[in-house]
């Protein structure tokens, strides 16, 4: 039973925080800012490493993500995918466009939202009415970009320049080849440290 083995593995570890000044067990799971770290401790040294296993714990978590709202409908990326063509159609070749999606607390639903933008070939510049709202009616879900009819949908240095910006956790998308009847995209979510790419 993998349960009874960890129970008795851990008596011989421990689990701490730094700092940590003394070591009662042989094997000690210290977490520090930078991460979590084994120590083995003995009368001839002190060894610290990553671990690729945690000794003593039996359960196991992946990396990924979960919404706790709502997912967006799938009605605003049909809509999305118009108002990236008409943009293409209205500017007469190539052009990036953005979208926002906002869940709005009081009516308890998703909203899309396309901010005043100056829109080129080779960017977007916007500037959002609800980034102004001080109520905390709204927040902030996701943003979605083209990458017009000429590119596919990809990253680039810009894209993760300007979403590394964003200090909370967020959805993006960019939909490239917009002409297409069914687009390229690419979604991910917003960590403390990057990203996570995501399927539609």
């Amino acid at each position: 039973d993998p349960t009874v083995v960890a129970a008795g593995v851990r008596t011989q570890v421990d689990y701490k925080v730094v700092p940590v000044r003394t070591y009662t067990k042989p094997i000690t799971y210290v977490c520090a800012k930078n991460g979590l770290f084994e120590v083995r401790h003995s009368d001839l040294a002190t060894i610290v490493t990553k671990p690729k296993t945690v000794l003593g714990l039996v359960e196991e978590m992946q990396e990924g993500m979960t919404l706790n709202l709502p997912k967006v409908p799938f009605d605003f990326l049909k809509q999305t995918i118009s108002f990236f063509r008409g943009v293409e159609a209205k500017m007469k070749g190539s052009s990036e466009a953005l979208v926002q999606v906002w869940w709005d607390r009081t009516e308890g639903r998703h909203t899309i939202h396309v901010p005043e933008q100056q829109v080129s070939g080779g960017g977007v510049r916007h500037q959002s009415v609800f980034d102004q709202d001080s109520t905390g009616r709204y927040f902030h879900v996701m943003d979605i970009h083209s990458h017009g009819s000429n590119m596919s949908a990809f990253w680039s240095g810009v894209d993760d320049a300007d979403e590394k910006r964003v200090t909370t956790e967020r959805l993006f998308g960019v939909i490239g080849k917009v002409k297409e009847p069914v687009p390229m995209w690419k979604w991910r979510m917003r960590t403390r440290d990057g990203f996570i790419d995501l399927t539609v």
